[in-house]
């Protein structure tokens, strides 16, 4: 990562945004940012729609300032 580079990346699982984490620190990353997204889709149970949860989605952005 060049300095005063920008990285962004995206994980699904906590696992993936573990291993992220561990990248962002062994690049030095700082001013880290996390974001946490949530998708839903409408389903249709019995006589009413509902929002059906799927898997979150995380963000994370970062700088490499030295």
């Amino acid at each position: 990562l060049p300095l005063e580079g920008r990285i962004v990346a995206t994980a699904a699982n906590l696992e993936n945004l573990y291993a992220i984490s561990e990248c962002f620190a062994q690049l030095q990353v700082r001013n880290i940012e996390v974001v946490q997204s949530s998708v839903n889709r409408l389903e249709k149970r019995g006589t009413h729609q509902v929002f059906a949860p799927l898997e979150p989605l995380f963000i994370l952005s970062g700088e490499k300032l030295e």
